[in-house]
């Protein structure tokens, strides 16, 4: 099932998504308890068509699963961003509060529940509300970047910290601990990983209205990696401010196919 979900991963950054599916499909029947291909193959549906309602019915059927392993956050992860892409922030809030754990974190992203609950409470047009889950997520970020010297992990703390600082209008601070994100995860070190941190950097020029440099950092990102495609972007409300801008749509229809 391992081989058979990286082998996915891998047909994944090429594009080839419609051979990708049934290997996830076939290594989540050899383990169906195994989170990491039910998590790819949900967010393939969005990737390929657009289909969060697919997505959501998947997720949904590897939550019945007894004993589902999900320690990769794969399922939590994905399921968490296709519920922001059907704008169902009523569900993420209410699924925040039931979360026991004060962040998710894998070797990909560091994101404190305050943090997500902020992004989604700006997006879903509560300004006061996500401004005190920013400042949550600042102070308790800028304590963990104190006393961290791994620079794979500080990476992750710098990108977060970089999208909390915008979303409490610090713009200064915010493009300087975004752009440490990428310095500390540059790509001679980790390709794949370089990319999460390229994407938060996209995030926060966008939050700051930068949105030639957010649009340039989307560009990079549908042309290297197949984790995000123009049905995604159509989808994302943290995009929202970028779509009546012509290069914005120019972007969609260059990787539209």
């Amino acid at each position: 099932p391992d081989a058979l979900s990286q082998y996915g991963q891998t047909l994944v950054f090429l594009r080839r998504y419609a051979e990708a599916d049934p290997v996830f499909a076939r290594s989540a029947s050899l383990n169906p308890k195994f989170g990491v291909p039910w998590g790819m193959r949900g967010w393939l549906q969005v990737l390929t068509r657009g289909d969060v309602e697919r997505a959501h019915a998947l997720f949904s059927e590897g939550g019945q699963v007894a004993g589902m392993d999900d320690s990769l956050l794969w399922v939590t992860y994905r399921s968490f961003q296709v519920e922001l892409l059907r704008r169902n922030f009523q569900g993420v809030l209410g699924r925040l509060a039931a979360e026991k754990r004060v962040a998710l974190s894998t070797q990909y992203y560091f994101l404190p529940i305050e943090l997500i609950r902020g992004e989604t409470l700006a997006l879903s047009g509560q300004p006061t509300l996500a401004r005190r889950s920013f400042e949550a997520a600042r102070r308790s970020l800028e304590a963990l970047i104190l006393t961290e010297t791994d620079g794979t992990t500080a990476s992750r703390y710098q990108s977060a910290l970089g999208i909390a600082y915008a979303g409490l209008g610090l713009r200064e601070d915010a493009l300087g601990a975004g752009k440490r994100g990428v310095e500390l995860m540059s790509a001679s070190k980790d390709t794949w990983r370089t990319l999460w941190r390229l994407e938060d950097l996209a995030v926060i020029h966008a939050m700051l209205g930068r949105q030639d440099e957010a649009i340039d950092g989307l560009d990079y990102l549908l042309g290297n990696t197949g984790e995000i495609s123009a049905h995604v972007l159509r989808l994302d409300p943290r995009w929202d401010s970028l779509r009546p801008n012509p290069r914005f749509l120019a972007l969609l229809a260059k990787y539209g196919s």
